[in-house]
């Protein structure tokens, strides 16, 4: 994609969880990731129309998926 605010964010996610996670995170990570990568692209094109209600509701739904997917 080519969105700056896009990019940053992957970028800024991925430094994170260099420095952070361990090899269960990471496997969480990997196993949600194209669900988490689709969510991204709706969060950043929320943000860019300006519909900030929407936005909450997918940071909620990303939230929501990673916390179950960590219990799966």
């Amino acid at each position: 994609m080519k969105n700056e605010y896009y990019q940053q964010i992957l970028v800024d996610f991925f430094d994170r969880i260099d420095q952070f996670a361990d090899s269960e995170v990471r496997s969480i990570l990997e196993s949600s990731g194209p669900e988490l990568v689709s969510k991204l692209s709706e969060l950043t094109y929320a943000i860019e129309v300006g519909n900030y209600s929407e936005a909450i509701m997918l940071i909620d739904e990303m939230t929501e998926f990673q916390i179950l997917s960590a219990y799966r």
